[in-house]
């Protein structure tokens, strides 16, 4: 499952949602419409809008975003248990199609998983070290005076 997140400076690259409230929080961040320039813009498909929720007695819920576009969607790849019992999600940050990096717009992809007694580890390929710790500032619009 995936679709589109309204982008903050603090959005971060993955979620592990593992109960009803944390998913309450991811899916304030879903847009009601969609990104395209469609007039009037049509409503956001997405199934946590339409009440879909994963039974966090036995599931945990997996999102990796894919910040600045609206194509592109993180690729799951697949889950690996290593011996010390860590689990490690993969998934793959595809390269921009476009050249344009949408202000505001992420994309995601979501992958529900049995819930475990070790830890989860999330890895992204195709994601710089630095892009990582990149934090975009909040910078007030500039304010024009008239003449």
């Amino acid at each position: 499952m995936g679709g589109f997140l309204t982008q903050t400076a603090a959005t971060p690259q993955s979620y592990l949602i593992e109960n009803s409230q944390q998913l309450e929080s991811f899916v304030t961040m879903l847009p009601k419409v969609t990104p395209f320039k469609t007039l009037p813009a049509s409503p956001n498909p997405d199934p946590f809008l339409e009440g879909y929720s994963p039974n966090f007695e036995e599931k945990v819920l997996i999102v990796v975003t894919g910040r600045d576009r609206i194509t592109d969607p993180p690729v799951f790849l697949g889950v690996e248990t290593s011996e010390d019992g860590i689990r490690r999600v993969r998934f793959e940050l595809p390269e921009r199609t476009t050249k344009t990096y949408p202000y505001g717009w992420a994309v995601y992809t979501g992958v529900v998983l049995p819930r475990i007694e070790g830890n989860t580890k999330v890895l992204v390929n195709g994601v710089e070290e630095a892009d990582e710790d990149f934090q975009r500032g909040n910078f007030k619009r500039a304010e024009f005076q008239k003449l």
